[in-house]
């Protein structure tokens, strides 16, 4: 059974690899979540739940969570294999100022840097946002870029939905 989730760890990574596989892997090492299961939800923040970024890999909420832990993630990613090639993941979290109100989160990937990324998932929230009738808010971003050059690359953003 699924807990409410009370606390959302944000990251992002950059990975190479001979398959779109190796670079997902690689990517997600990148991240910090590389050893946990993901299992991909949508996109609601419960109300009260934290947001943090995740600053290293010896973060405790991560850190402390088994090998092979499966844990409810929400993540875009991009793959690209053309030598010159940008590619970015972001995510943005939107955040209602008003307590008791939900939060969203949306994933964006795109051929182009990260800042081109970020402004689309911000824009996805923005509307999401105005559908709930939230009118005050605080946006916080994750992303990551990178130039492919003779390998696959990956880029992943990820919020990872933690119970405690």
């Amino acid at each position: 059974m699924w807990k409410l989730p009370k606390r959302i760890v944000l990251t992002a990574g950059s990975g190479v690899g001979t398959t779109p596989v190796n670079a997902f892997d690689a990517a997600l090492l990148d991240g910090g979540v590389g050893d946990l299961n993901l299992v991909k939800v949508s996109s609601i923040v419960p109300v009260g739940a934290e947001v943090m970024l995740l600053k290293d890999r010896s973060e405790e909420h991560i850190a402390r969570l088994a090998k092979g832990t499966i844990v409810p993630a929400v993540y875009g990613m991009m793959f690209g294999e053309k030598a010159g090639q940008r590619i970015a993941s972001a995510l943005a979290v939107g955040l209602p100022r008003e307590s008791g109100k939900n939060g969203v989160i949306f994933e964006a990937a795109t051929f182009g840097d990260k800042t081109m990324a970020e402004t689309i998932a911000t824009d996805m929230v923005k509307e999401a946002l105005a559908s709930r009738g939230v009118g005050a808010y605080e946006v916080l971003t994750v992303s990551a870029e990178l130039t492919i050059n003779d390998r696959v690359g990956c880029v992943v953003s990820i919020a990872v939905l933690l119970p405690e």
